[in-house]
């Protein structure tokens, strides 16, 4: 049986736009000035240290998923991760919708 430290929290969100490969490629690329990030056209995956983000675009969708071992670390994540993407696509009025946190 898992112990409460090794629970991981989860949380995900989307976006409807035909620019996810866009999108996905340009947080990764950011994110890889100061953490591990690795990426294809339509994968990523980004190692904030606190926890990880999995993105996956599909041709009308950018879904993220990140994952860390406490609430908090998670939050930091989203807030993080969220904010990027907001700021990324403010000409597009694009924002991600967030799902509350497993």
């Amino acid at each position: 049986m898992n112990s409460f430290t090794e629970l991981n929290f989860t949380q995900s969100a989307q976006v409807s736009t035909a620019s996810a490969t866009h999108y996905l490629n340009r947080l990764c690329k950011h994110f890889s000035h100061k953490v591990h990030s690795e990426w294809s056209q339509d994968i990523g995956f980004i190692d904030f240290g606190i926890g990880q983000c999995w993105l996956l675009a599909k041709p009308l969708e950018l879904h993220v998923r990140c994952e860390a071992n406490n609430v908090e670390n998670l939050i930091e994540l989203m807030d993080t991760l969220t904010s990027h993407f907001n700021r990324f696509a403010r000409r597009e009025g694009l924002t991600l919708a967030i799902s509350e946190i497993l």
